[in-house]
């Protein structure tokens, strides 16, 4: 004949009073109630963890600059940074200027594209940097809304 196991819960140290609140860090025990009656949803008896740095984790420069040579002339590097309208515009130019090349009037749109190819390519860290910071500021308004002012 087996004894069963006692519940771990039920074994009380010595000392203990089940009305005096447990320890910051100590897990409760289930059916504990700090005021002896059950409340409805979960009893928060810890500070909440902090949020990660990022809601996002930032762009890579690397990944940036390979997007940017490799598919540039589509714009792939600028919706990869998340400028979704300079990604857009771009891709609308190249497209028009390979329609309309065999006229000459697409010639001056591939023009535009490739120059501001180039001026994407000088400016990709700036991007990357507005685009960090953008995060941080999204961060900052989510910890400042969902924990109150500091």
């Amino acid at each position: 004949m087996t004894t069963p196991t006692p519940d771990p819960w039920q074994q009380q140290p010595d000392g203990y009073r089940s009305d005096a609140p447990l320890p910051y860090s100590a897990p409760q025990p289930h059916g504990y109630y700090p005021n002896g009656a059950p409340s409805y949803g979960p009893v928060m008896h810890q500070q909440p963890y902090a949020m990660p740095m990022y809601v996002t984790p930032p762009k890579d420069t690397t990944v940036a600059y390979l997007l940017a040579i490799f598919l540039g002339q589509f714009g792939a590097h600028n919706f990869y940074l998340g400028r979704t309208g300079c990604a857009v515009s771009q891709l609308v130019l190249w497209i028009l200027g390979l329609a309309t090349s065999w006229i000459g009037v697409g010639f001056i749109l591939l023009f535009v594209v490739l120059t501001w190819w180039i001026v994407d390519l000088c400016s990709i860290p700036q991007y990357i940097r507005e685009h960090t910071a953008m995060l941080a500021r999204a961060w900052e308004q989510q910890q400042a809304s969902h924990f109150g002012p500091h």
